[in-house]
């Protein structure tokens, strides 16, 4: 029989061992492996520049230029985005020149003095100091230039750039750019197309610009739009001006052209043609400085002092009368029991002078009162309406039992959407106030406020006892800022869109004014101010 001898091999323990003990002296060797090897390859590199950079300069002597491949430079900005890092001849990484000029090297050149590197390095050369750089890792756009490695080409995206980009009017001169256009690719933007875009929109209106822009390999982006408000613009010249040898307060135009004008210190108003010759005068007999034009634009309201029968005797009163320059058309207000702005069941009645007075539907007013901290809705009838203001005792029970607090008000008018604004002088703003609820204690909110409540200025969105305020066609506000001798056109967005009068400084000359009293848009869209410290009504357009 045969016999066989037992051949005993490695355990599995064994195995395992032996197989950790030698990853272990890999991960050892390893380091040192791969330092030797990446200083291996810095060598390289280091003495690839050297040589790259000696037949350089050996070309230079021959031909008095460096072996630029191309005679268009890159920026060090560019070259920037070509690598993740850049070194010099001696391995250090380098800041590049931002001022330099730098261009790859052209191999052919220089056959004659070395040999091209033959693995995929990357040299470039400055001009004009011939120093020579190694471009380390190139990033893709880097390879699509240096290598010709084609890049994806995705659109660019179109970005309009509009300066100024709000408070535009028909005066506005609008710079256009699509330089913030970018490029995911990093291509450059080298083409634009526009639509509708101009330098300056002559007529008001809501317009729309569009822009596209196009990439160095030729792909344009999608349309982009910006849709934007021009609104009319005002200018500075005057068209029209009068002159009186003491203060004027106030004045208005009525549909025929003819001006009335109050001179509160001669106790008279003068009415006046659009040549300057007075046509006619009235003697009011009182100081008091309202001129409102009636609801048909045909004649106007004004006080006169003058002496009315009560019915048991002859009494003198300051009463509100309505005429044009042929002659008085109707009283208005008779005594201190004429206009009704109490409730019915209180059945209180007022007529002190007014500072405006706006004609409303039904045989209304608004009456705004300075000495009185009011602005009132009243009737020559048994009607009544709102009340914006905390009354002064004794004037009428239970009247304007509100929040609305009022300091001086100058002027008030009731606004198409049923609000109301009033220039509140002695709070320093001008507001729009709501109102919901009963008429004399309901819900009373300033949906918008011009100015900073008790603080003049003139600064920001700071006013300085501005006297009038009345809301324009386009929406915007016009305001009468009497102590900072202006007046100013505000939008919605409280911005300054049109001035007249420089801030803070008065005097007569070219844009300046001396304590305003009002300025108001006429029917032909020019603005009437009175200008009171000048002894004045001027016309602007």
């Amino acid at each position: 029989m045969f016999k066989y001898k037992n051949k005993k091999g490695f355990t599995l323990i064994e195995l395992v061992v032996v197989m950790a003990i030698i990853g272990i002296l890999v991960l050892l060797a390893m380091p040192k492996f791969m330092g030797n090897t990446q200083q291996a390859r810095l060598t390289q590199i280091k003495s690839d520049t050297k040589q790259v950079e000696n037949a350089s300069e050996r070309y230079y002597i021959d031909n008095q230029d460096w072996p630029r491949l191309t005679d268009v430079p890159y920026t060090s900005a560019q070259i920037l985005s070509f690598a993740q890092e850049i070194t010099d001849k001696t391995g250090q990484v380098v800041t590049l020149d931002s001022t330099g000029n730098y261009y790859e090297i052209d191999y052919t050149k220089l056959q004659k003095y070395v040999q091209k590197p033959k693995d995929n390095t990357h040299y470039i050369i400055q001009n004009p100091v011939g120093e020579i750089y190694y471009l380390k890792d190139l990033t893709a756009l880097g390879k699509n230039k240096l290598d010709n490695v084609p890049l994806p080409n995705t659109k660019p995206t179109a970005v309009i750039t509009m300066t100024p980009a709000t408070a535009l009017t028909t005066e506005t001169n609008i710079v256009w750019n699509y330089t913030s256009s970018t490029d995911i690719d990093g291509d450059t933007i080298t083409n634009a197309e526009w639509q509708n875009n101009q330098d300056i929109y002559t007529t008001a209106g809501t317009y729309t610009v569009k822009l596209r822009v196009q990439d160095s390999r030729g792909l344009w982006s999608d349309w982009t739009d910006k849709t934007f408000d021009v609104i009319y613009s005002r200018g500075h010249s005057i068209l029209w001006n009068h002159n009186e040898t003491s203060a004027i307060s106030d004045a208005s135009m009525m549909n025929n052209g003819i001006y009335a004008i109050n001179i509160p210190v001669n106790k008279t108003v003068k009415f006046v043609n659009a040549q300057d010759t007075t046509v006619s005068t009235v003697a009011t007999g009182t100081t008091a400085k309202l001129i409102a034009l009636s609801k048909s634009g045909n004649s106007v309201y004004f006080y006169k002092y003058v002496q009315i029968y009560n019915g048991s005797a002859y009494v003198w009163g300051t009463y509100l009368f309505e005429q044009n320059e042929t002659g008085q058309i109707r009283q208005v207000t008779y005594d201190y029991f004429n206009i009704w702005i109490g409730s019915a069941s209180q059945q209180t009645h007022w007529a002190p002078v007014y500072d405006n007075v706006q004609e409303l539907d039904n045989s209304k007013y608004l009456f705004t009162s300075s000495s009185y901290q009011m602005v009132v809705e009243g009737s020559t009838s048994s009607q009544s309406g709102y009340c914006y203001g905390s009354s002064v005792s004794g004037v009428w029970p239970g009247a304007c039992q509100n929040t609305v607090g009022l300091r001086n008000p100058s002027s008030g008018f009731k606004l198409s959407d049923g609000s109301s604004l009033i220039a509140d002088t002695g709070n320093n703003r001008v507001i729009k106030v709501s109102a919901t609820g009963p008429v004399y204690s309901g819900i009373f909110t300033t949906p918008w406020q011009y100015g900073t409540t008790g603080t003049a200025g003139s600064t920001g969105t700071l006013l300085n006892g501005p006297t009038y305020a009345e809301s324009l066609s386009n929406g915007n506000i016009l305001i009468t800022d009497k102590g900072n001798h202006r007046v100013i056109e505000v939008n919605p967005s409280k911005e300054i869109v049109w001035q007249y009068g420089t801030t803070g400084v008065s005097g007569n000359g070219v844009n300046k004014l001396n304590n305003p009293e009002k300025a108001k848009m006429l029917s032909d869209g020019s603005i009437m101010i009175i200008d009171s410290g000048n002894n004045r009504v001027i016309k602007i357009k």
